[in-house]
């Protein structure tokens, strides 16, 4: 017994379409497999990227980087996090939080920022894992005709 599909010419070689459903499913069902496992390796890489900016985003900083993500915080939940990283960019107008960036502020919203990008991704990977193991369980469930026979 194969673990792959195998195949043999059982009549006289003439062309005969039948059992072709049969040739197909399994087929799909050895690629889909191929990209299950291709998804899950990326989704898992995907999971360990945001975990890692997640503890990167969260480490101790020390008092003063301690302060930094305090007033982060603050400011960007009332001005938006996204604002605040605007502000603090180098290229900003200048202004308080803009001279501020040079001593940390807005470092903690870009970091934070990141972190929930590879999440949502990380999310995106497992969105898409689940609807392709849809699609194989559905192949799986297909019963093959009385054509087929292991060998």
């Amino acid at each position: 017994m194969c673990g792959e599909p195998c195949f043999r010419i059982i009549n006289d070689g003439k062309r005969d379409i039948r059992g072709v459903d049969d040739l197909l499913t399994a087929l799909c069902r050895v690629l889909a497999d191929a990209r299950r496992k291709a998804e899950q390796g990326q989704e898992r890489a995907l999971a360990e990227r945001h975990h890692s900016a997640q503890s990167y985003a969260d480490r101790d900083r020390g008092l003063v980087g301690n302060f930094f993500r305090a007033a982060d915080n603050i400011i960007g939940g009332a001005i938006g996090r996204a604002e605040l990283i605007r502000l603090t960019e180098p290229d900003a107008p200048l202004s308080l939080l803009g001279w501020l960036r040079g001593a940390g502020l807005g470092q903690s919203a870009r970091e934070r920022e990141r972190s929930d990008q590879l999440g949502a991704q990380h999310l995106q990977a497992l969105h898409a894992l689940n609807n392709l193991q849809a699609v194989i369980d559905g192949l799986a469930e297909r019963e093959y005709s009385e054509r087929v026979r292991r060998l």
